[in-house]
Parts: C-alpha cells; sequence; structure tokens
C-alpha cells in the first residue's frame, strides 16, 4: 500500500513509461471454475451470457460524451471505446496506453508527456496530436462555467492554474505551479480523455445555447454532435467499436480490429484483445432480476449485494468474486440547500445526531452481511491514511434525542414522544433512495424507523440512480423560484451556485444511494471535489468554516509520507466532528460471474482486483464456452503438488466423519475456497497452530461472528488495517494473509481472552465449515 512507499520509493518510481502496453490484468477463460461457487464436476453453457461477454447493472451511462465523465456507470462505458493515456497496475506502478513516454521532473513541477505515432480518430478527425491535449486543457478545462467541464479543480493547485506547452508535434508539458511529490498518482491528465482541437473548435466562441429548449453549456452542445453521440470519434483509440444504445437500457459494442493495441504482447497475458466479438451492458430495474438473469446464463457478471453472496453463490453456474479492497465510500447525503431541512446545514449537533442514530454495525453485519467495513470519516477503513484515533458515535437514541432537542434552535423541541417544529406539527424528513437496490431499500426503512423512534417522521422517496443524479442532485438557479439573478459562481452540473442560489428539481432532506471512491492513495482529490463550497460535486450546498481546500493541498506537497499522515489525521478528524454528511461504510467487492470465467486472482491489495486492474476484456484472454468442459478438484488445482496431497490427506486422516464432512461441504474446499487457500499457506499455519492463544483467538474470532467479531477484537488503535483484515472472514484462509496472521502473532492484542471467552458456534453457514476444515488441517492429530 501507499503507506508503505518511502520517499526514496516515490523518487525511483519517477519514470518514463518507455512502451505503451495494455494493463496487466487478469486472465479470464470461458472455461473451468474458480472463487466461491457450488461444485459440478462440470460447466455447461446455459444462455448468451456464456458464449459473449454481458455485464448486468442497475446504473445507466449519462452520456457518451468523453467530457462529460460524473459517474462511475459512464466512466465503464467509455472504457470499452477509448483508452486513456496511462493506467495504475500497483500503487505507483502505471503502464502506457495512448501515453508512449511520460515522466515527472526530478523537482516534481513539471510532467512531460509523449503520445504514440498510431493513434487515429474517427470522424475524419485524424491523428491524435498535442493539439488535442492542449486546446483540451485551455479551451475545456478552463473555459470556465459556460463550458461545464466538472474536474477542472483538479489542474487547480494552490490556487493556481498549471500550464501546459507544447514541445513537439506528439509532445508536451504540463507545468505545475508548486511541487507536487505525489503528482505522479494524483495526474488527472494522463488518464483524461480529450477530443480533436478541431471538433471544440467548432463550438467557438464559447457561450450558452439553446438546445431541445434549454439554455446549455459547451458540454451539453459537444454532447449532441453527431461524432460524439455515436461515438464515431473512438477510431483506433479503444478495444471496440460503438454499435447501439438505448440510453438507460443497453450498450452494444464490438470488436474494434483497428484497436491499435490488437497483437501486441501484453506480459504473460499473450496478445492484447478485445478477445470476444461483442460487449454489451444490460441494464436491469432491479439487482434481483440481474441475479436471475445470471443464474440463467443470460448475462456473465453482476455486482452483488452483500446480504446476498451467500444465497447467490449457492446458485448453480455461478461464482462470486469477493475482496475487502472496495474502492468506495457510503453515507447519508444531508441536504445543506434551501431545499432541505434548514437545522441540517445550521447546526453540527443536529448533524451529530443522524451519526447518533445510525448503528453501522447494523448496517455492516446484519444488512451487507459483513461485506463491508464501517466508517467513520471520508476514507476507507482499509485505506493507508485512516487515522490511528477518530471520533465516532455512539448510537443512542437519547444523545440524538438530546441533540435534536438542543441543536436545532427554540423553534424546535419535543411534545412528548413527538419532536415538533415552528408550527407545531411534528417534523417530517424526506429520505430519498436508490430504489433499484433492495439494499438501499433496507437502509432506507432503517433509517425512517430510527428516526421514527425519535419522533421523526419519515417520508421516503424512490428512484433509479439516473433519477437521483437528473432529478435531486443538479442543482441550478433555475429550479429556485424564490432567486432571481445570477449565480455567484458555477462549479458544474452538480453544484450550480451557493446553498441559498441554485437546488434540485426536487427538495429533499436526506439521501442514500451515492457513493464515491475516497480514491484511498490519493484522498485529497476527492475531498477536493465535494466537500469546499464551490466543489464542482459539492451537490448538498455544503459551506465549510474549516480551509478544506487549502488543507488537502497542504497534504499533496508535503514533504514526505509522516507529514501528509499528519494533516490528513487533522482534516479526517475534522469531517469526523463536523459531519457534513453521515458516514457509514466502505463496501467490499463482491462480483458474480458465471462459472466459466476462470482464473479471478485471491487479491492480496486494492490493486490485484479485476475491476481495477482491467474490467474492459482488452487484456483478458478467454474463450466463449461452445461446449461442455469438466475437470476435478485435485486435477485442476493440485496437479503434482506434493503439499497439496499432504493437505488432503491431512483433511481425511483417520477420520472418515471428516472425509464424510468434507464431502458434504465440498463447495468451501473448490476454486479458491479453503482447500486450495490452505493448500498454500499450510506450513506456516502448522507453526502458527502451535502458537496458542495468539492464532485460534484470531480463528475463533472468526468463527464467532465472523465479520462483526472482529470488531471487538483489539483497542480502537490497533483493529485496524492489517489486524481487521486479518481477521476478516475471508482474508485468513487466503495464501496472502500469511503476512497479516504473522502480525497478529507479533503484536496480540488485548481482546484475546474475551475472543476465547465467547468463541461458539456460529449459525452463518460458511464460517463454522471453514474453521471445521481448518481445525482438520491443524490440529496436532493431524500433523504428517
Amino acid at each position: 500500500m501507499f503507506s508503505d512507499v518511502t520517499e526514496r520509493d516515490i523518487d525511483d518510481r519517477r519514470r518514463r513509461i518507455l512502451q505503451a502496453v495494455a494493463a496487466s490484468g487478469v486472465s479470464v477463460a470461458l472455461a473451468g471454475c474458480s472463487s466461491r461457487s457450488t461444485p459440478d464436476d462440470s460447466f455447461e453453457a446455459q444462455g448468451p451470457g456464456d458464449r459473449a461477454w454481458i455485464t448486468g447493472t442497475t446504473s445507466g451511462a449519462q452520456s457518451l460524451n468523453p467530457l462529460a465523465v460524473s459517474d462511475e456507470a459512464t466512466n465503464n462505458r467509455l472504457n470499452l471505446l477509448y483508452d486513456p493515456g496511462s493506467v495504475t497496475v500497483d500503487g505507483l506502478e502505471f503502464e502506457g496506453r495512448m501515453l508512449a513516454d511520460y515522466e515527472i521532473s526530478s523537482d516534481s513541477k513539471s510532467a512531460t508527456y509523449v503520445l504514440r505515432d498510431d493513434l487515429e480518430w474517427g470522424a475524419g478527425y485524424g491523428q491524435v496530436t498535442a493539439d488535442d491535449y492542449i486546446s483540451f486543457v485551455n479551451d475545456i478545462v478552463f473555459g470556465g462555467g459556460v463550458v461545464g467541464y466538472s474536474q477542472t479543480s483538479s489542474y487547480v493547485l494552490g490556487g493556481e492554474q498549471v500550464e501546459i506547452e507544447k514541445l513537439g508535434k506528439l509532445e508536451f508539458r504540463l507545468n505545475l505551479p508548486e511541487s507536487r511529490g505525489y503528482w505522479l498518482v494524483e495526474d488527472p491528465l494522463r488518464t483524461a480523455r480529450p477530443l480533436p482541437q478541431s471538433l471544440i473548435e467548432k463550438y467557438k466562441p464559447f457561450e450558452k445555447r439553446e438546445v431541445n429548449g434549454n439554455q446549455a453549456t459547451v458540454l451539453t452542445q459537444i454532447g449532441q454532435d453527431e461524432a460524439v453521440v455515436n461515438a464515431e470519434l473512438s477510431g483506433n483509440l479503444g478495444p471496440f467499436n460503438y454499435e447501439s444504445w438505448e440510453k438507460g437500457q443497453k450498450l452494444v459494442v464490438s470488436k474494434n480490429d483497428d484497436y491499435y493495441l490488437a497483437g501486441e504482447k501484453i506480459g504473460g497475458l499473450g496478445e492484447a484483445g478485445p478477445h470476444t466479438d461483442d460487449y454489451t451492458y444490460q441494464v436491469f430495474d432491479e439487482q434481483s432480476t440481474a441475479y436471475s438473469a445470471a443464474r440463467a446464463g443470460d448475462i456473465t457478471s453482476t455486482g452483488v449485494e452483500g446480504r446476498k453472496v451467500d444465497e447467490v453463490s449457492q446458485s448453480d453456474g455461478i461464482q462470486v468474486f469477493e475482496t475487502e479492497f472496495g474502492e468506495g465510500t457510503f453515507f447519508l447525503s444531508l441536504n445543506h440547500r434551501v431545499n432541505g431541512w434548514r437545522p441540517i446545514r445550521e447546526s453540527r449537533e443536529v448533524r451529530q445526531a443522524f451519526a447518533h442514530l445510525i448503528d453501522k454495525n447494523v448496517l455492516v453485519d446484519q444488512i451487507f452481511d459483513g461485506f463491508g467495513d464501517s466508517i467513520s470519516t471520508f476514507h476507507e477503513r482499509w485505506g493507508p491514511f485512516y487515522p490511528d484515533e477518530v471520533p465516532e458515535f455512539e448510537t443512542s437514541l437519547e444523545l440524538a434525542q438530546e441533540k435534536f432537542a438542543n441543536g436545532a434552535g427554540s423553534d424546535y423541541g419535543y411534545d412528548g414522544d413527538t419532536y415538533v417544529g415552528p408550527d407545531g406539527e411534528q417534523v417530517e424528513l424526506t429520505l430519498v433512495i436508490n430504489n433499484t437496490s433492495q439494499t438501499a431499500e433496507i437502509v432506507g426503512n432503517y433509517v425512517k424507523q430510527q428516526l421514527g423512534q425519535v419522533g421523526i417522521a419519515t417520508n421516503i422517496e424512490g428512484g433509479s440512480f439516473d433519477n437521483l443524479l437528473s432529478n435531486y442532485l443538479a442543482a441550478d438557479v433555475q429550479n429556485n423560484p424564490n432567486y432571481d439573478g445570477d449565480p455567484s459562481f458555477e462549479a458544474g452540473r452538480y453544484n450550480g451556485g451557493a446553498y441559498d442560489e441554485a437546488i434540485g428539481q426536487n427538495s429533499y432532506d436526506l439521501l442514500y444511494g451515492v457513493g464515491f471512491s475516497g480514491n484511498p492513495f490519493s484522498p485529497w482529490g476527492t475531498i477536493k471535489s465535494l466537500l469546499p463550497e464551490q466543489a464542482n460535486f459539492n451537490f448538498m450546498g455544503y459551506n465549510p468554516d474549516f480551509d478544506i481546500e487549502g488543507t488537502v493541498n497542504d497534504a499533496a506537497t508535503a514533504s514526505g509520507q509522516e507529514e501528509t499522515q499528519e494533516i490528513m489525521t487533522e482534516l479526517f478528524t475534522f469531517l469526523a466532528n463536523e459531519q457534513p454528511l453521515t458516514w457509514l461504510f466502505n463496501p467490499h467487492d463482491t462480483i458474480a460471474y458465471r462459472r466459466g470465467v476462470d482464473n479471478l486472482p485471491d487479491p492480496d491489495s486494492f490493486w490485484d482486483t479485476p475491476g481495477v486492474r482491467t474490467n474492459r476484456l482488452t487484456t483478458m484472454e478467454w474463450e466463449p464456452i461452445a461446449a461442455k468442459t469438466s475437470s476435478t478438484v485435485a486435477s485442476r488445482h493440485w496437479p503434482g503438488s506434493e503439499l497439496g496431497l499432504r493437505c488432503w490427506r491431512a483433511l481425511t486422516h483417520g477420520s472418515p466423519d471428516k472425509s464424510e464432512r468434507i464431502s458434504q461441504y465440498s463447495n468451501f474446499t473448490y476454486g479458491n475456497g479453503m482447500v486450495r487457500r490452505t493448500t498454500a499457506c499450510l506450513g506456516h499455519y502448522r507453526d502458527l497452530a502451535r502458537s496458542e492463544p495468539y492464532f485460534w483467538a484470531a480463528a475463533d474470532s472468526t468463527e464467532s461472528g465472523g465479520r462483526s467479531g472482529r470488531r471487538s477484537v483489539c483497542s480502537a488503535g490497533q483493529k485496524r488495517r492489517g489486524v481487521s483484515a486479518a481477521l476478516s472472514r475471508r482474508a485468513w484462509p487466503q495464501p496472502t494473509s500469511t503476512r497479516t496472521v504473522r502480525r497478529l502473532y507479533d503484536r496480540p492484542c488485548t481482546g484475546w481472552p474475551r475472543i476465547l471467552h465467547e468463541s461458539g458456534e456460529t449459525s452463518d453457514r460458511g464460517n463454522s465449515r471453514r474453521m471445521d476444515l481448518l481445525r482438520a488441517v491443524l490440529h496436532p492429530e493431524y500433523h504428517h
């Protein structure tokens, strides 16, 4: 992780990307089985999702305009059509795509870029050159509110704009107003998608013009250009060509035979793709419908709600990929704008009252079935900058009532058990949720229940993710009948003015269903985009009394990692106390695949997952299934492995009932399951087995509550990062957890006696079975 990288490492990795190749992704073949799945000796294709790649999702793209990317769904689709300049493969390791060469200066005050010479736009716009990037920065990024570009803040450092200069036809330089030791990680230009200079010139002079009866920014105007609408611009720049798009329904793309990387050797992965003739994004109204489609073989993959993992993984033909390294922070959004409840923006006590109401462990352990971690600030729990100590708010109805009573002003108070406002009537708040997800509905009902217990009524409104973005979060002065005039600033679609100027089309007080990547290795970027008053994604209208922008800039320009940590700890502590949003959790990644998808990784870091390494099939090698394939557990995972044979003997030796149990619970001994993981770690686990009580305490805490048990393991300062990960129900059996388990052994916590005392059988279907298998391997009786 980045927190383990020294200053020398950073300096050593200020290196050139000398050859443009695709990301080193996972190798995926539509044949075989891995991860959690119900075992069969064979797998037979059932539907179109077994023969062509079809991704099921509940979120649709907003557009296919490369300049207008404000959400993950849109970005994922554009990834199929347009490559970025480079991709991240491991922390500070990058590989080029459109960039053939990239170098940070020794003083970290400039970055030099060299484009490949074989990149061609479509629609007759010719070769991709430095002029396209220069026009993108000068005309689009710094074009002002009339342009409507949402990520300008990423190009403003310490209050000053970066400057771009042309060095040659394919070479240009970005000059930074200050030294940025983390620029290799932060740099927005190396991942940006520009447009041809000549296309941008078509829309000058830049001004708002009418589009479909409404005044539209330049970005909206460009988005209506035929070459953009039909992705004709993609030329040879992406692995796929546009075929059709039904907004909110389906995107279909086909193999781009002219793709500039096609046929290039990718280290250890063979020739670059795409390796499928077509790719489809299919949008479903509800996640449960996507599960049904996956079971039927109608789609190849879809995200899985944590509480559905056990159920979905038991389905015939399905495997579920799991990793704790989910990149995302979720929260209950609090509306600080004038169309929201006034005490939210005026009172920190009221915002803290919401934090007292919500038991995050209930959300994680019950609603998400443990596939997530609670957070108390704007950073992933596993992230490298998460503070050792951060303010927490005890779940307490009494404390919440006290803060609602005292924090909202004299016009508010309790009439018996009912919380009333200035009109003497019960306060009723509007909570908006993404109702395409059952998880969001459960979260919404839980929040309504908790508010009801402190005398506040709740009206729940639902809509799709697209609906939430368009009707609630997009803030504009035109939606405010009580404001007449121009806004004091325009930071983009979601922040078209100050809290008392711009509002969304629909009013709301609370909203659940929107999350952000915390950018764990450079968190200041996301914070800068969301929380300052004029931040481009400050849809809630928050106006902090703390210099957030200056603080994150200090973190990014710090002289070393220790200083950066100190600055971020100060900021994260402020956000934990301030509660501009009610911080909830960061979810783990749980994705269902058809069992024809093989060789999914056992991740040991954020960078070791299919979605981060590559989710585009450009470097994945796979074959559509046309016929039945079969193999056994032993032949697939332990060919010629003496260690594997010893593991199998250890599991079955001298105990027929053990053998029967293994047969009965074979779904946890298959693929990436218990046996395979234990095989890789067997020697170290045997040593740890003799080191009681430390290892057994860790193991038993996984059994006795699994996901929630780990939360009571250590003191607040020790239960974070590696320790928490090691006690995760999935982390401890993995080969890579040798490191984290050893960390447990070397640094035992004060919580062991309680864990040993409270350990017992759990009703969880997975954990107790895994523990049975682990004990069979580790028990001295079976050491041979």
